[in-house]
């Protein structure tokens, strides 16, 4: 008869573990690809605040574009992404530098919300943002700006 012992549950554990990572990398990356070849838009809409005609458009950015800010004034990033008044926002992420902040769209559960995600320790250099939404017809958007910390 064969024992599984303490060894044999850590193993199994860990197994699950590296596998559940393995598919969140391959998430992520899926992600990134879909984002690059869908070709985000990346300039800020004129029309913000009105109904785009595609997919979501991202506007009222936290902060600002080209802002020159204070580390201590600054503990959030984000922006609104806006959708067709007949869609809602299904999904959309906040990136800084390039890494994937945890964040979630607070607001209505249709058009408009919000999202953002906790700056946290930046250095005092230039900063990029990124805010990618997919509408609930699946059409992609976003807008990606530079700040400075100081």
């Amino acid at each position: 008869m064969k024992s599984f012992g303490k060894d044999n549950v850590h193993r199994s554990y860990v197994c699950r573990e590296r596998v559940a990572a393995l598919f969140s990398v391959a998430l992520l990356l899926v992600l990134f690809t879909c984002v690059l070849w869908a070709g985000a838009v990346h300039a800020q809409p004129v029309d913000a605040g009105e109904e785009p005609a595609g997919g979501p458009i991202v506007y009222n950015l936290i902060p600002t574009e080209d802002a020159i800010i204070a580390q201590e004034e600054l503990a959030r990033a984000g922006a609104t992404p806006e959708t067709q008044h007949d869609v809602r926002t299904a999904w959309a992420a906040v990136f800084i530098d390039g890494e994937l902040r945890a964040s979630a769209l607070i607001g209505p559960t249709c058009h408009p919300q919000s999202v953002s995600a906790e700056v946290g320790d930046l250095s005092s250099e230039i900063h990029s943002i990124w805010v990618v939404a997919i509408d609930s017809e699946d059409r992609l958007g976003g807008y990606d700006w530079t700040f400075t910390g100081v």
